[in-house]
């Protein structure tokens, strides 16, 4: 009798032991089904050496498979051992393209010289920006309007159209 109940004992204790192996399994298959559709970071700042060094902060972004989305994009980078000073709304960065797009309120600050306008888009890979909205050039000495705008990050030059300029 008592190797009867000790036989139900190892068998309950084994059947134990599968059980949870096979939820371990079960549990683990299911896991790696899973999909993160975005991940998100509150409060956060980028620091970034490379050819140009650059810091970008902002309160939220949200990163997607394909491209990365920033709440409110506000980036300092050293040009010539200078800042200069992006910021906008949001910001959208397209991984494959290496396209940034930034949205609402878009503010560039070299020195003494501010460039504003709605949106902008810039190809990061050709250093190349450019906008369909009105654009507003401000130095100490000038006050330029115009119509879209086609900026060479690289040589620091903007071709706008329907030019209105007052030299102070």
């Amino acid at each position: 009798m008592k190797s009867k109940y000790i036989t139900y004992i190892i068998i309950f204790i084994g059947l134990i032991f599968g059980f949870d192996l096979f939820n371990k399994l079960l549990e683990k298959y299911n896991l790696s089904k899973i999909r993160y559709k975005y991940q998100e970071i509150e409060n956060f700042v980028i620091v970034g050496r490379s050819s140009t060094d650059y810091y970008l902060k902002g309160k939220l972004i949200r990163e997607f498979n394909d491209r990365a989305e920033i709440y409110p994009f506000n980036l300092t980078y050293l040009k010539d051992n200078k800042p200069v000073l992006i910021t906008a709304e949001k910001g959208i960065y397209i991984k494959n393209t290496e396209i940034l797009n930034l949205i609402n309120n878009v503010k560039i600050k070299k020195d003494n010289l501010f460039f504003l306008t709605k949106n902008l888009s810039m190809d990061t890979k050709r250093n190349v920006a450019t906008t369909q909205d009105k654009i507003l050039v401000l130095t100490d000495r000038m006050r330029t309007e115009g119509n879209k705008a086609v900026i060479d990050l690289s040589k620091d030059s903007i071709k706008t159209f329907n030019v209105k300029t007052l030299i102070k």
